[in-house]
């Protein structure tokens, strides 16, 4: 009778096991879930500051700023080292040394909705934070250095530089193509707001203090939202693609009202042929830019589908050990 229970034991062991190697076998070949990121109150809403960036510095002149701040970029690049010395330790206080910045100055007023995106090619890439990114943001802080360092003796100079650096700045979340642009915009719309308030603080202009204040704390709060959200769909660790591998593909979808999102989840999924959890996410990908390719419209979108599209195993090996 015992012999006869240790075998019904054994059994009821191997058949237990069986159960759980086929469960886990479904389990693997179906797609993973949305998690409850998805239903969190405003994830899938637009990004946005509470206090419009124009009611600190007035942007409706008539006209397009596109050309000057591509120009501005191209200057940029093209003296990225001399521009970088003079951030890390220049003391000039001459504009007119850094013609990046008299092109920010010139367009502070102006609109310009599209600054990255005449160049698709190479902003809705698998760089985070592309060359034309760094190149604006590096353009900012020029200002922002030359508004510091003429802001005893020259104030007026001074105004100009950071308005300038906060006008950049707003257009460049406003545009926001990719995250880095958001991320590096805020910085400079906070950049920018700083230095306002310094000057108003010596003109004892307790209002615009006060309103710059509220300012920056709106532009951090919208900064602290979009960076959640960033180490989630940026994130290149192992267990987070594995989680959160069914809230990329939901965010790559219309529902996701964030056009930015919708970009870089796209370039995400593009990754995931080669590193998702599961096998059953990885054979979704193709099928879901497909879709997308068929039913777009956004060129930036589009422009995204064919870059996670045309992704190798090559590409995904080189630019996975640029990021270790």
């Amino acid at each position: 009778m015992l012999g006869n229970m240790r075998g019904w034991v054994i059994a009821a062991g191997v058949v237990g096991l069986q159960a759980l190697v086929v469960w886990k076998a479904i389990e693997f070949n179906q797609p993973t879930q949305p998690t409850a990121l998805v239903r969190e109150p405003g994830v899938l809403d637009p990004l946005s500051l509470d206090i419009d960036p124009a009611s600190i510095v007035p942007m409706n002149g008539s006209g397009d700023g596109t050309a000057l701040y591509r120009s501005a970029l191209a200057e940029v690049k093209g003296q990225n080292s001399r521009y970088q010395k003079y951030v890390d330790e220049g003391t000039s206080t001459s504009v007119a040394e850094f013609p990046a910045v008299q092109k920010l100055i010139d367009a502070t007023a102006l609109p310009a909705p599209e600054i990255l995106t005449p160049n698709l090619d190479d902003n809705i890439s698998y760089a985070f934070e592309t060359d034309e990114i760094k190149a604006l943001h590096l353009a900012g802080k020029t200002a922002e250095q030359l508004g510091v360092l003429n802001m005893a003796d020259h104030p007026d100079v001074a105004k100009k530089c950071f308005q300038a650096e906060f006008a950049l700045g707003a257009k460049m979340l406003a545009e926001r193509l990719r995250f880095y642009e958001a991320f590096d915009g805020i910085a400079l719309l906070r950049g920018g707001a700083g230095g306002l308030k310094a000057i108003a603080m010596r003109a004892k202009k307790n209002d615009e203090v006060e309103k710059l204040a509220k300012f920056d704390e709106a532009a951090g709060a919208t900064l602290d939202k979009a960076n959640n959200l960033w180490k989630v769909v940026g994130s290149i660790d192992t267990n987070q693609i594995a989680i959160h591998s069914g809230d990329i593909y939901f965010f790559t979808g219309p529902q996701m009202k964030e056009r930015m999102w919708r970009i870089e989840s796209t370039l995400k999924l593009g990754r995931h042929k080669f590193n998702a959890g599961k096998m059953a996410d990885a054979v979704l990908v193709n099928r879901r830019l497909k879709s997308m390719a068929a039913t777009e419209k956004d060129p930036a979108l589009l422009a995204a589908v064919k870059t996670a599209d045309d992704l190798t195993l090559q590409d995904y090996r080189t630019i996975n050990s640029t990021r270790q």
